[in-house]
């Protein structure tokens, strides 16, 4: 549910080009899932989740705060929140 609310946010902001704003989630999605399993390798699979979905948390506490400041600063919190929705599945 998290991911779609994500997902469709992004597409409906007239801040950034919406093929451009997938094609950047494509390659932050990736990114997400590769670190996670690198890091689990390192530290187990238990703190790697706790890791990404406290990531997760934060982003979605900052989100509401944020909607009217820089876009820049808006697209990353949301594309940090789709790195970390992948690296938490």
């Amino acid at each position: 549910f998290l991911y779609i609310k994500v997902a469709y946010s992004l597409g409906a902001m007239d801040e950034i080009y919406p093929y451009l704003s997938v094609i950047i989630g494509g390659f932050v999605e990736i990114a997400g899932c590769m670190i996670a399993c690198a890091l689990m390798i390192k530290l187990g699979r238990k703190p790697v989740l706790n890791l990404f979905i406290i990531l997760l948390s934060l982003c979605f506490a900052l989100n509401p705060f944020l909607r009217q400041s820089h876009r820049f600063i808006l697209i990353f919190i949301s594309q940090l929140s789709k790195f970390a929705i992948s690296g938490a599945v």
